[in-house]
């Protein structure tokens, strides 16, 4: 969604809304070959572990151009190497790629929740303008729905695909919900005023 009002209203796009929109265009992509395979009646996980470092790595730097200073940004920057580091013995030694994630998609949310939730307070003490007419406001709310949501729909899926398996279709479709949910939010912060606050080198 934040793709298509990218495409339809062309907004003043900065740098974090850039890279807002790759991310949800990769995000698009991923969902689109997910869907395949699962039509094809082949086992699409394989996907997630393959490429959420990706998408991590995408958000956290869109993130990263939303701060107050640059020594946050930096921090978060440096956050993508380490999550792509602590990712390849997460998948290999402790993960089963034919299921859902039990430690590997819920730790990179937690990163990236934990994030979007600094980006917001750190943003509201700074902003002396109306905030529901922020970009980064409605956008910080979106990624930290979004990815809440990943911390919670992996470990719990995997649970119930071990004991409740009928339910796995239900907790899918929650989940489908709130990352609508959130990605509605991200859409509508495209459409609000674009970000003045810069990164200084002094920050």
């Amino acid at each position: 969604m934040p793709l298509l009002v990218a495409l339809i209203k062309r907004p003043v796009l900065g740098a974090a809304r850039k890279w807002v929109v790759i991310w949800s265009g990769f995000m698009v992509t991923m969902s689109a070959l997910s869907l395949y395979f699962a039509l094809q009646h082949q086992n699409n996980h394989w996907m997630s572990y393959a490429f959420n470092p990706v998408a991590a790595a995408l958000i956290l730097w869109a993130l990263s151009w939303w701060q107050t200073g640059r020594r946050p940004a930096i921090v978060i920057r440096l956050l993508i190497p380490t999550i792509i580091i602590a990712w390849v013995p997460i998948v290999v030694l402790l993960e089963d790629t034919k299921s859902f994630s039990l430690l590997g998609e819920p730790l990179v949310g937690m990163v990236v929740l934990v994030t979007a939730i600094y980006t917001l307070a750190a943003r509201t003490l700074r902003e002396t303008r109306s905030l529901t007419e922020q970009d980064w406001f409605w956008a910080a709310i979106g990624i930290a729905v979004y990815h809440g949501a990943v911390v919670g729909f992996h470990p719990v899926s995997y649970w119930l695909l071990q004991t409740r398996p009928q339910l796995v279709i239900r907790a899918m479709e929650i989940n489908a919900l709130v990352e609508v949910t959130a990605l509605l939010a991200i859409a509508w912060g495209m459409t609000r005023e674009a970000s003045t606050i810069r990164i200084n080198r002094g920050s």
